[in-house]
């Protein structure tokens, strides 16, 4: 019978070439591996592949057949052949068997050339290379097969040459079975070599230890802005993920930090300090921008249309209900520049409804746009956050302005009785305004500013007639 199993790790590796039973094992751990239980009844291998022994013998034995005597077979029809002995009778493999035999020796193949190429790179990583900048090893199961003592000889010499090398400033060492040994080795190298910006440890076996020296080394470092450690085979102990959050909040560098982190909270943390750490480094690097005299603002559309708005007769409306470009422009943007080019600009109508303006805006606008803008006619600032100082500055800019709606619905917050009041009184004294959008909460208000309202539609109505017959009188006189 045959029994295929897939990537036993788990398995160890071997001792012998074969045992005195009725399995066979090959030598290849971390490969596809085929177990034949032979039962009396041997098996051959492919062309290529030497596997040391067959039928129920240990390597080199004769197999026997059930009578005891020795069944001899031609050299064509032994080990290699592809054709089976036993019980004095050739048993070929079949298709199945075949082709996870044709697997093997293509594994092989592969880990021979991973092996070559490993010893590649440690001769530019140990010969301090300046065209290698990054070590990289991804995917490489070489490791994987090699005994605890000559695996973790590998891990020293590579972080032997790592602590060497003043070239090399990515770490990236991924799914190669990498234990706290390379973890603490890497750790000593980031100590002694600070161009390395970026370690990537994700999908090894760290354990905690591992990722404890890592941390100790992290909190004083001031260049490594990434740290990837997710997707550990083993659960990262509390102790260590804890050091590790503590030394991204400490060191203010670390933008990008990988790993798994099972408590909220102290996911929270972590979350946090890395938005800290990168608008902390933002701004360093603007500081020092500004003081080379290389910082260019890098501006949105937005902006770019905003600084084009006193040079540009064609926009008459700006409209940015909800817009979520407005609301990621800074506050410097929002509030000082925007008015200031809205007060030498052509605009007449001005919707910037739910975009989160604040009584800080509305004053802005209210002393700024409202006294400078002739043309400005209909304002709606529905669904922010001004309150009662908001309302009290624009009403207090109505009088002057030529303004002929003013939307306030829907605020965060109530104007309070004495805003209204004072809204109400200059809703009267601004002829050209018919129009006001407010949650009113006292009714008389809101009757006094209603009558005020119509007074003022009624005079508007009068002058649009007086304008007709004046109209009318001049073409007369023309003809």
């Amino acid at each position: 019978g045959e029994l295929l199993l897939t990537n036993p790790i788990d398995i160890g590796r071997p001792k012998r070439a074969c045992q005195q039973s009725d399995i066979f094992r090959t030598d290849w751990t971390n490969f596809l591996m085929t177990w034949t239980v032979s039962s009396g009844v041997g098996v051959g291998v492919s062309e290529r592949t030497s596997w040391g022994g067959v039928g129920m013998g240990c390597k080199g034995s004769k197999p026997r057949s059930s009578s005891g005597k020795d069944d001899s077979v031609d050299a064509a029809d032994g080990p290699g052949s592809g054709k089976g002995v036993g019980h004095g009778r050739k048993k070929p493999l079949s298709e199945n068997m075949r082709a996870r035999a044709a697997t093997i020796d293509a594994a092989v193949g592969k880990s021979a050339e991973q092996a070559k190429s490993f010893d590649a790179l440690m001769a530019q990583l140990e010969g301090n290379d300046p065209a290698l900048t990054e070590f990289t090893m991804v995917n490489n199961p070489m490791f994987l097969s090699m005994e605890g003592k000559e695996r973790d000889s590998h891990f020293i010499r590579i972080a032997t040459a790592l602590k060497k090398n003043k070239h090399v400033t990515r770490i990236q060492l991924v799914n190669i079975g990498a234990n706290c040994v390379l973890a603490k080795g890497i750790a000593e190298a980031l100590v002694m070599n600070p161009q390395v910006t970026e370690v990537s440890l994700e999908t090894n076996s760290l354990g905690g230890d591992g990722v404890q020296a890592l941390a100790d080394v992290l909190k004083d470092s001031v260049s490594v802005t990434r740290v990837f450690l997710a997707n550990q085979r083993q659960p990262i102990p509390t102790p260590a993920i804890e050091a590790m959050v503590q030394a991204v909040t400490e060191n203010k560098v670390t933008t990008t930090c990988t790993i798994d982190v099972r408590d909220p909270s102290m996911h929270q943390r972590l979350e946090k300090a890395l938005r800290n750490n990168t608008d902390l480094v933002r701004q360093e690097r603007h500081a020092t921008a500004v003081m080379l005299g290389t910082f260019v603002e890098q501006l949105s559309d937005l902006q770019k249309m905003i600084n084009t708005l006193p040079n540009n007769e064609s926009i008459t409306t700006l409209g940015l209900n909800d817009s979520n470009e407005y609301r990621q422009m800074k506050a410097d943007w929002q509030v000082r520049v925007l008015c200031e080019k809205l007060a030498e600009s052509r605009v007449s109508v001005v919707e910037l409804a739910g975009v989160g303006l604040t009584d800080d805006f509305a004053v802005k606008f209210s002393e700024v746009v409202m006294t400078q803008n002739e043309h400005l006619r209909e304002v709606n600032f529905g669904r922010n956050a001004i309150g009662s100082i908001g309302v009290k500055s624009i009403a207090a800019a109505l009088p002057t302005s030529k303004l002929e709606v003013l939307r306030l619905n829907s605020q965060k917050m109530s104007a309070g009785a004495e805003a209204e009041s004072e809204l109400a009184a200059a809703a009267g004294q601004c002829e050209t305004l018919t129009k006001v959008n407010l949650d009113w909460k006292s009714s008389n208000h809101r009757s006094n500013c209603e009558r005020a309202l119509m007074r003022n539609a009624d005079q508007a109505r009068k002058r649009r007639q007086a304008a007709k017959v004046a109209a009318a009188a001049k073409d007369i006189v023309a003809d």
